[in-house]
């Protein structure tokens, strides 16, 4: 992937994720569960700055590309433990999403 950043990198992207824990309090706060986030190309032939994983709250991802394109986003969950006292390993989850940037 490209690093450099080149003027005719116009549009930017910006994507946050959260995930409040609702009133009751069955549910976990996104921040307690999620390792990390990455969004990149789903394309490897899109040649675009990658923006860093983010592994900490806020979960935010900034990007910068000269087009609109389909990227892949990947999310990294905790491990979880059973009764057994079994544990899974780290849970990933991938899906695509279009980025439909404009320019400024």
């Amino acid at each position: 992937m490209v690093s450099i950043v080149s003027p005719s990198y116009v549009r930017r992207t910006f994507l946050t994720l959260s995930f409040p824990a609702n009133e009751s309090g069955q549910a976990y706060h996104i921040t307690s569960i999620l390792n990390s986030i990455k969004v990149t190309p789903s394309d490897p032939n899109i040649r675009i700055p990658v923006p860093p994983m983010t592994t900490s709250p806020p979960y935010v991802v900034v990007g910068l590309s000269d087009r609109p394109f389909l990227a892949t986003i990947t999310l990294s969950f905790c491990g979880v433990h059973s009764q057994n006292d079994l544990a899974a390993p780290e849970q990933i989850f991938f899906f695509e999403h279009w980025v439909d940037v404009r320019s400024r």
